[in-house]
């Protein structure tokens, strides 16, 4: 009876070394197997949050600004996305989907939109990818939307055009909905 009564003794001391905080020593105090022990395992609790050998995205805070370089293919993640399922016929529309960019894009004229960052990015190096989004009720035939090759750090453009139905190469801008996607290799 005296031996259980001491192993529990030892696995509640244990329990509470796990739960408190870190185990510190003053000078002179004997240093023992079971408060590093203790330490080893609350600092292993800490780092991995809890969930086994693994990190979850809950264990990293908003603020840790982690470099993408960090990432195992930091170019193939997007820096900024964003879409507009309706076409944007007049001065300012709001995105209907957006990360990285401002709430708005601005239309210069029909078929020409102004994509802002909602943050300078650090050179124009990036590579925008532009899509047509179709729908049900419009026909967007021979319809095409690409990002016209100048980039700034804040802004680039989408050209959205329609090929003439005749067969020939002749395009005319018109408004369509469409979707953006922006790699840069750059944090």
């Amino acid at each position: 009876m005296k031996k259980r009564i001491v192993v529990a003794a030892v696995s509640l001391v244990a329990l509470v070394a796990l739960a408190g905080p870190i185990k510190t020593w003053s000078a002179g105090e004997v240093v023992t197997a079971g408060d590093l022990n203790a330490n080893f395992q609350h600092i292993h609790n800490l780092m991995v949050g809890g969930h086994g050998a693994r990190l979850v995205n809950g264990d990293v805070s908003a603020s840790a600004a982690i470099s993408h370089s960090k990432l195992a293919t930091p170019a193939l993640i997007p820096k900024a996305m964003g879409g507009i399922y309706t076409p944007c016929d007049g001065g300012t529309c709001t995105w209907n989907v957006n990360s990285g960019f401002t709430s708005t894009i601005t239309r210069s004229t029909a078929g020409q939109y102004t994509v802002t960052f909602s943050s300078a990015r650090a050179n124009a190096n990036y590579v925008p990818i532009a899509n047509l989004v179709g729908d049900t009720v419009n026909s967007y035939t021979g319809m095409n939307c690409w990002p016209n090759g100048t980039y700034t750090t804040t802004t680039f453009t989408i050209n959205c055009a329609r090929t003439v139905p005749d067969g020939g190469s002749l395009r005319f801008f018109d408004d369509a909905p469409f979707s953006v996607t922006v790699f840069d290799n750059d944090n």
